[in-house]
């Protein structure tokens, strides 16, 4: 596991990046606890963020950043109350901070200004 979580951070813009990507979330996704999922999406983010610095138009990055950021789980609430949402809240943040940042770069990126437009209507 550790060698494929390697090999991706190196080569995220590959099919078989793609493919290993595929292998290893349904090999083991139902099994983990909440904070390893956390951790394990979070990563996820980290990777893409390094692909998009150097592709920052390939749409299907977007789509596991996206993906990664839907399934964020709530996070812990504190004790005898319900999930706070805190770690999805600080995941979007970031990530509409990274695409602020982006779009002063490149703003005609059509991708961004997807990303963009997708973030707004999370928080509205």
């Amino acid at each position: 596991m550790e060698l494929q979580a390697q090999y991706l951070h190196q080569r995220p813009v590959s099919s078989e990046a793609s493919s290993l990507k595929t292998i290893r979330y349904t090999a083991d996704w139902l099994l983990r606890r909440p904070e390893e999922v956390n951790q394990l999406l979070l990563n996820d983010l980290s990777m893409t963020m390094a692909a998009l610095k150097t592709h920052p138009k390939i749409y299907w990055i977007w789509n596991h950043r996206k993906w990664c950021l839907e399934n964020i789980p709530a996070g812990p609430g504190a004790v005898g109350k319900e999930n706070t949402n805190e770690w999805q809240k600080s995941a979007w943040e970031k990530d509409l901070f990274v695409v602020e940042q982006m779009l002063d770069v490149d703003a005609r990126n059509c991708e961004l200004l997807l990303r963009l437009r997708g973030l707004v209507s999370r928080f509205l």
